[in-house]
């Protein structure tokens, strides 16, 4: 039986948070936590995939949330945030940096980041529905998520403009893509 890898993929993670409430700003990074510390995760099938930047730059967060995936036994990938890398480019990357191996056969990716309407969705060389073409079975997490470039009055409007976009996105391109919010039904536990 061939086992599944998870491949988390934080698209532009920052996002710009003076646009945003602080529940906004601070939701994903609390959920990365939750992923991060859970003893139940499958820690050996798992890697994490985001732009890398540097500790004096505005992602401390970030910065942060790789320390502790690795102090958890996690795998952690960094790329140029200036790159627009493919599917391809990172799994090489991945297989050369922590042997770390899948493809479409064998893997669960998992997007979050910023914007949902935008990069998460579509735009991007690692976007779902571009993933979700390649045959990868595609997921976004909506807890991994957030919206700052649709026209509303408040996140919540903002967000409901974001998820009517999404929506249609992928139903436009006629593609299978996961809507997740409980990151118990990801697939990430141990056997």
């Amino acid at each position: 039986m061939i086992k599944t890898k998870n491949v988390i993929i934080l698209i532009e993670p920052v996002g710009f948070p003076s646009l945003a409430s602080e529940y906004i700003n601070n939701k994903r990074y609390v959920e990365m936590k939750h992923i991060i510390c859970d003893v139940r995760k499958n820690k050996d099938n798992l890697i994490i995939i985001a732009p890398r930047f540097n500790t004096e730059s505005k992602n401390l967060k970030l910065n942060d949330l790789k320390i502790m995936a690795e102090e958890n036994g996690m795998k952690w990938f960094s790329y140029h945030p200036y790159t627009n890398p493919n599917i391809d480019m990172i799994r090489q990357f991945v297989k050369k940096s922590h042997n770390f191996i899948f493809d479409k056969d064998n893997s669960n990716i998992i997007l979050g980041g910023c914007n949902l309407s935008g990069c998460v969705i579509q735009g991007l060389n690692l976007s779902a529905v571009t993933l979700a073409k390649a045959g990868y079975k595609t997921t976004i997490h909506l807890p991994l998520c957030a919206e700052y470039e649709q026209a509303g009055i408040n996140d919540v409007e903002t967000h409901i403009i974001a998820f009517y976009r999404m929506y249609n996105i992928i139903k436009d391109n006629n593609v299978n893509i996961d809507i997740s919010y409980y990151s118990t039904k990801l697939g990430l536990e141990k056997a």
